[in-house]
C-alpha cells in the first residue's frame, strides 16, 4: 500500500483517539465473492460503537457469494490490524468466515479517502460521525450482473438481488459502485433521549460511555420562544449530577425555562459538538408524546 494511504488511515484513528476508549464495540459487515481459496470483499463497512451490536452469527453463502458479520472487539485482533490485513494481498482470516480481503483495482491497489467528520443533514435530531473510505476495483468484475442476483435467488435462503442481501447485512448504499471498505465511528456523546420539558422546567441531559472525561464534555443549549432565541447557555460535564446506565452514564440538570419555549440541545466533547436534540413540553400534544422540531421550523 503507498504510503500516503497509510498516512491517511492513521489520520483517522487519530482523529478518533481523544474518545476511542468510549468503543466498546467493533464489528464487521461485509458482502464476499469466493475465488482462488480467498473471498474478495466488494463491500464492507467497520462500525465503532459504545454499545454492543446483536449479530447475525453464521456467514450466508449462495453459490460463491457470502455475506457476514463479524465481532472483531471479542477476537484478539484490533481494528487496525483488521484492515491492514483486509487491505493485504494475502487478506486475512476470520474464524469461520474464511480468507477475505479487499477487492483490489487495476494493478492491486487502492484508493483511501481523507478520513471526515460527517455532517447529515440537521435534522430534530442528528450526530456526527467519523469516517473513512477506501475504494477498490470495479464490484461488477467480482458480482456481475444479472448473474449475481439469479445465484441468490437460488440459495438455500433466497434473495432476490444483491441490494436486498446488503441491506440485511448492514451495507445499505454500498450495492454499486467500486468495491468499498468504510470505517465509521458512532458519536460516543449524545443528548440524553429522556431530556423533557414539563411546563417552566426542562430536564436535560447527556448519554455517553463511563471511559469519557466529564471535565471534557459539555451540554449546549438555547432556548426558543415563539421563534426567537431568548437565551443561550451551556452547562459544563462535571456540573451535571452523573448515573450509571449500563455500560454508560447519564448526566442531568434542570434549568428554568418559559411556558411554551423549545429548547435545543447540543452535545460536545472537547469542543466538538456531537449530537443535537430539540425539546419541547410533551404536553403539547393532546396524545401526549413529546415532540421535536426540525430546524427549518426555527428561524
Amino acid at each position: 500500500m503507498k504510503e500516503s494511504s497509510l498516512r491517511k488511515i492513521d489520520a483517522f484513528f487519530e482523529l478518533i483517539a481523544g474518545w476511542r476508549k468510549a468503543y466498546h464495540s467493533a464489528c464487521l459487515y461485509y458482502l464476499a465473492k469466493y475465488e482462488d481459496g480467498r473471498f474478495n470483499v466488494v463491500s464492507a463497512r467497520i462500525f465503532l460503537d459504545v454499545s454492543p451490536s446483536i449479530l447475525i452469527p453464521e456467514p450466508y453463502r449462495a453459490g460463491a457469494i457470502q455475506a457476514g458479520q463479524w465481532d472483531i472487539s471479542s477476537s484478539s485482533m484490533s481494528v487496525e490490524q483488521l484492515i491492514g490485513g483486509l487491505l493485504s494481498p494475502q487478506g486475512c482470516q476470520l474464524d469461520g468466515h474464511g480468507i477475505l480481503r479487499m477487492a483490489p483495482g487495476d494493478g492491486g491497489e487502492v484508493l483511501v479517502s481523507d478520513p471526515l467528520l460527517l455532517v447529515p443533514e440537521m435534522t430534530a435530531q442528528s450526530h456526527r460521525l467519523v469516517g473513512l473510505e477506501i475504494n477498490g476495483g470495479s464490484r461488477e468484475k467480482f458480482l456481475p450482473q444479472p448473474e449475481s442476483d439469479w445465484i441468490l435467488k437460488g440459495g438455500e435462503l433466497p434473495y432476490d438481488t444483491v441490494e436486498e442481501l446488503c441491506h440485511d447485512y448492514g451495507l445499505e448504499g454500498m450495492a454499486q459502485g467500486k468495491s468499498r471498505l468504510e470505517v465509521i465511528a458512532q458519536t460516543p456523546v449524545q443528548v440524553f433521549a429522556g431530556s423533557t420539558i414539563i411546563g417552566t422546567s426542562a430536564s436535560l441531559g447527556l448519554w455517553t460511555a463511563k471511559s469519557m472525561d466529564k471535565y471534557r464534555l459539555r451540554l449546549g443549549y438555547r432556548i426558543l420562544l415563539k421563534g426567537k432565541v431568548i437565551r443561550r447557555g451551556m452547562v459544563p460535564g462535571e456540573s451535571l449530577e452523573w448515573t450509571e446506565a449500563g455500560i454508560a452514564m447519564v448526566g442531568k440538570v434542570a434549568i428554568d425555562v418559559p411556558e411554551g419555549a423549545r429548547v435545543q440541545c447540543i452535545s460536545s466533547y472537547e469542543d466538538r459538538a456531537h449530537h443535537q436534540q430539540w425539546i419541547t413540553d410533551a404536553n403539547i400534544l393532546n396524545d401526549g408524546r413529546p415532540v421535536v422540531f426540525p430546524t427549518g421550523d426555527i428561524r
